[in-house]
C-alpha cells in the first residue's frame, strides 16, 4: 500500500511537472513572438524544458510499468521536485520580466530591457536544470546498460541450459 502511494505521489510530481513547464514555454514562445531580439538564456530554456518534460514522462511511464525500487522512486521525486521548484523560480522570473497584452508600450519596453538583467538568474536557473538532467541521464543510461547486461546475461543462461 504504501509502495502504490510512492508511486502515485510520483507520477502526480511528473504530471505537475510537465504541465506547469509548457506553460512556462508557451509563456516564452509569446514572449519570443512579441520581441526583435530575445535573450539568449530563455532561448536556451525554451529549447530545453520541452526535451526535459517528454524524459519525465518516459520515466513516468517506467515508474508505471514497475521498472523502480521504492528507494529509486523517492530519489528520482526528489529530483522531479528538485526540477519543479527551478522551473517556477523561472516562472517567477518571467512573471516579472516578460510583458502581457495588456501592457503599456512603455511598459512593455521597460519590462524587456529588465529581463536582460534578469538573465544571470535565469543562467542559474538553466545550469541547475542542467545538473538534474545530468543526473536523470545518468540514470536511464546505466540503468539500461544493467538492465541490457542481465536481461544478455539470463539470455546466455538460459540458452546454455535449455540447449
Amino acid at each position: 500500500m504504501a509502495e502504490a502511494l510512492v508511486i502515485v505521489g510520483l507520477v502526480s510530481s511528473i504530471v505537475q511537472f510537465v504541465d506547469f513547464s509548457s506553460k512556462v514555454v508557451k509563456r516564452l514562445n509569446e514572449f519570443q513572438f512579441s520581441l526583435d531580439e530575445f535573450p539568449k538564456t530563455f532561448r536556451d530554456i525554451k529549447a530545453e524544458l520541452p526535451l526535459l518534460a517528454n524524459t519525465l514522462e518516459r520515466t513516468k511511464e517506467q515508474i508505471e510499468d514497475g521498472r523502480f525500487s521504492k528507494i529509486t522512486q523517492e530519489a528520482i521525486r526528489s529530483v522531479v521536485k528538485g526540477c519543479e521548484s527551478q522551473v517556477k523560480m523561472l516562472n517567477d522570473v518571467l512573471v516579472k520580466t516578460l510583458p502581457t497584452k495588456d501592457d503599456s508600450l512603455w511598459r512593455r519596453g521597460k519590462k524587456a530591457l529588465s529581463s536582460i538583467g534578469q538573465e544571470k538568474e535565469v543562467q542559474q536557473i538553466t545550469a541547475t536544470l542542467r545538473s538534474y538532467v545530468q543526473i536523470l541521464t545518468y540514470h536511464q543510461a546505466t540503468g539500461s546498460s544493467i538492465g541490457a547486461r542481465c536481461t544478455s546475461f539470463l539470455g546466455n543462461i538460459l540458452t546454455v541450459r535449455y540447449r
